[in-house]
């Protein structure tokens, strides 16, 4: 079997140990040149970062608030648990989490924000057609995790034949 996808491009990049200074740089950059982190019906180019944890400094609740703030732009953040802040202001209520997990994942699908954090709980079945970049914000499990979670993106074959879908 042959795993390539032609519409896919891997790009590495050294955070000189300011991976927070770099997202930002580069979210600004893709931003600018290509129109990323603006609404645009089914012509949003769409991003998820993939962290590995949902709590503390390298979570997908916190770096979403971060980039929400320091990106002034709708960023919100995906897991399979609720993160611990959360959980005690829900105090304790699993609905609320679920609801919000819901309303995401529509709004995701439905191009109503553009960048989504999220853990690897996200995405597993999700086919969205206009993701244009993935950025993996920590070191994924294994090779076969970058890969897929990586392949998030440029899956609409007909949107990424010029210019190929970024994984970071």
């Amino acid at each position: 079997a042959n795993y390539t996808r032609e519409g896919l491009e891997f790009i590495a990049i050294d955070d000189k140990n300011d991976k927070d200074e770099v997202l930002i740089k580069l979210l600004k950059e893709l931003k600018e040149n290509t129109g990323a982190l603006k609404i645009n019906g089914g012509n949003t180019r769409c991003g998820i970062i993939f962290t590995t944890t949902v709590d503390g400094g390298k979570g997908c609740y916190m770096l979403s608030t971060y980039l929400s703030s320091e990106l002034n732009a709708d960023i919100r953040y995906f897991s399979g648990r609720p993160p611990t802040d959360v959980k005690k202001e829900n105090k304790g209520n699993r609905k609320i989490f679920d609801e919000y997990k819901k309303q995401t994942q529509n709004d995701f699908k439905d191009n109503k924000y553009s960048l989504l954090a999220a853990t690897n709980a996200f995405g597993m079945g999700i086919n969205k057609g206009n993701v244009h970049y993935t950025i993996h914000y920590g070191i994924p499990s294994s090779i076969e995790a970058l890969y897929q979670e990586g392949g998030r993106a440029g899956r609409d074959k007909t949107k990424f034949i010029k210019d190929k879908a970024k994984c970071y």
